[in-house]
């Protein structure tokens, strides 16, 4: 993965999620192929050590303070996937 020194300007998406002021949301659900929900379970539950490092140091790259959230739910048949940029 190649690293970003320099910061860039977002893309300009003509369906953007909430905004308010300099705070932007993103949520998406999906469906979870029947035999996979271990699997994600276990990635999702599987971030320490060099994994969580790698991540920190990805967010600290971007510039802003993200909150994100992974959460199976409906008998772990739908996946949400639910992010906050503050900048």
């Amino acid at each position: 993965m190649k690293t970003q020194m320099e910061p860039v300007r977002p893309v300009a998406s003509p369906r953007k999620g909430a905004q308010d002021g300099v705070r932007h949301e993103l949520s998406v659900f999906l469906k979870v192929k029947p035999g996979h929900e271990k699997l994600i379970r276990a990635v999702l539950s599987n971030l320490a050590g060099d994994a969580l490092d790698k991540v920190r140091e990805a967010v600290v790259n971007v510039g802003t303070l993200h909150d994100a959230r992974q959460v199976l739910f409906d008998d772990d048949s739908r996946l949400s996937m639910a992010s906050g940029t503050f900048t």
